[in-house]
């Protein structure tokens, strides 16, 4: 019987202090849960604390040229900016404000949704993917069909 006290308050002891609880002092906010002593993060949202929101590192002015085939190089201007949701950017051509388009964004990749268009009887469809390859540069690849025959015209953009 003395064994088994002993052998108890051993137990007893060893959980009352060796168990602490990794997330006791962890803050995740609102956009994060503690897992084990770290935040994880929700989809859209980054940092130690969950506290920024990921699109926001690609907000502001890019501009660079597109180039197609067969042709001359075409200035751009993109401006990136908050969308709807926290997985979404707007993206405004910065010269022509009235042309502007709702991008997703997964990890570094915002994309159009596909859209067909029918201009004068022609029908174009056309999609853009942006890859920002850092914070201050950004690949653009505009895929396009027009009357049937595909086209895809690329370029670089760097940060204003």
């Amino acid at each position: 019987m003395k064994h088994f006290i002993t052998l108890s308050l051993f137990c007893f002891s060893l959980f009352m202090f060796s168990c602490t609880d990794p997330c006791a002092d962890i803050v995740c906010g609102d956009n994060g849960v503690c897992d084990d002593g770290t935040c994880l993060c929700d989809e859209g949202y980054e940092g130690t604390a969950c506290e920024t929101e990921a699109r926001a590192k690609y907000y502001g002015t890019f501009n660079g040229a597109l180039t197609c085939p067969g042709e001359d190089p075409a200035d751009q201007s993109i401006i990136f900016s908050a969308g709807p949701t926290v997985n979404q950017l707007l993206m405004t051509d910065a010269f022509d404000p009235t042309f502007l388009d709702t991008l997703t964004l997964t990890g570094n990749i915002a994309s159009s949704p596909v859209r067909d268009i029918d201009f004068l009887g022609i029908m174009i469809t056309l999609q853009v993917d942006f890859t920002f390859t850092s914070e201050d540069q950004v690949t653009m690849m505009l895929n396009q069909t027009i009357d049937g025959q595909p086209l895809s015209c690329s370029g670089t953009l760097d940060r204003e």
